[in-house]
């Protein structure tokens, strides 16, 4: 069994933390357990530990004051880094670099420094849901080992206005 597994919380939990890090949702959607997603190395927690998202929007924003790691040509990941060193990965559907970027519209590229609620990218949900095996999204923390704990919000979130997740430090 996985280590990551362990920094899940629930509400009711009570959790030793220096910092808390509430972090904005960068696409609107519905939350679902990380389990959700189909793909083993997600649930496998190879990319960190996070959540899951029926995605119901069609852009992708800065969920903090960020750097762009890595944006990839078909756009359907990117790496983003914050100032306190947080590292989120965003994979939008299940094996969409079949779409080779057809769908998608970039507003950054990497290295760029992205403030809070700026748009990264956008996406055709609809021609995701007719091409992919799987629309669901996975936001993933990538240095999740390094926190106390994370704290999802199960429920419909909007970007860049409802809290996606509590991170403690």
């Amino acid at each position: 069994m996985n280590l990551l597994y362990g920094r899940l919380i629930d509400s009711e939990d009570d959790v030793e933390f220096k910092k808390h890090i509430p972090v904005l949702s960068p696409v609107n959607g519905k939350v679902l357990p990380l389990n959700n997603y189909p793909q083993k190395l997600f649930t496998q927690r190879m990319f960190g530990e996070g959540v899951a998202l029926e995605l119901s929007g069609y852009q992708v924003v800065a969920p903090f004051d960020c750097i762009i790691e890595q944006l990839y040509p078909t756009s359907e990941q990117l790496r983003i880094k914050s100032a306190q060193g947080i590292r989120m990965q965003i994979q939008l559907g299940q094996n969409p670099e079949i779409m080779m970027g057809n769908g998608f519209k970039h507003y950054a590229k990497t290295g760029d420094s992205i403030a809070a609620g700026e748009p990264i990218l956008d996406f055709n949900l609809r021609k995701m849901k007719d091409t992919l095996n799987s629309p669901l999204a996975a936001i993933t923390i990538l240095n999740s080992d390094r926190l106390s704990g994370i704290r999802p919000h199960y429920r419909q979130v909007r970007s860049s206005e409802d809290v996606l997740m509590d991170l403690y430090i």
